[in-house]
C-alpha cells in the first residue's frame, strides 16, 4: 500500500511539473534572473538588508537604513517582471491549494475528531 501511494504521489509530482500554470512560474523565474534591473534590484537589496541586519546586531540607529529598506523593497516589488511572476504564482499556488484540499479533506475532517478526544 505504501509502496502503490508513493507511485501515486510520484505521478502526480509528474503531471503537476508538466502543467501550463507551473510551467509558466517556471518560466517567468527565469526571465526574472535573466532581467539585468532585476538583478541589480534584488542586490541592492541583500546589501542594505546586511547594513539594517548589522545595525540591529549593534543597536544602531536604523531609521534611515530602515527607510532605504522599504524603498529598495517597493522598487523590487513594482518591476514588471516580478508583478507577472507574483500573479503567475499566486494562480499556480490556489490550484496546488485546491489539490491538496481535495487530496487530504477527509483525512483532515478525521484528524480534527480525533484531536478533541
Amino acid at each position: 500500500m505504501n509502496e502503490q501511494l508513493m507511485e501515486l504521489a510520484t505521478s502526480i509530482n509528474k503531471e503537476l511539473n508538466h502543467h501550463p500554470l507551473i510551467i509558466e512560474v517556471k518560466r517567468l523565474e527565469k526571465v526574472m534572473e535573466e532581467n539585468e534591473d532585476f538583478m541589480r534590484k534584488v542586490m541592492a537589496l541583500e546589501y542594505i538588508t546586511s547594513e539594517y541586519n548589522d545595525a540591529l546586531k549593534y543597536n544602531l540607529k536604523v531609521e534611515n537604513i530602515q527607510k532605504r529598506l522599504f524603498e529598495a523593497k517597493y522598487e523590487l516589488d513594482t518591476l514588471e517582471v516580478v508583478r507577472n511572476y507574483r500573479s503567475a504564482y499566486k494562480k499556480a499556488q490556489e490550484y496546488l491549494d485546491e489539490i491538496s484540499k481535495t487530496i487530504f479533506k477527509d483525512i483532515s475532517k478525521k484528524l480534527k475528531v480525533n484531536e478533541l478526544l
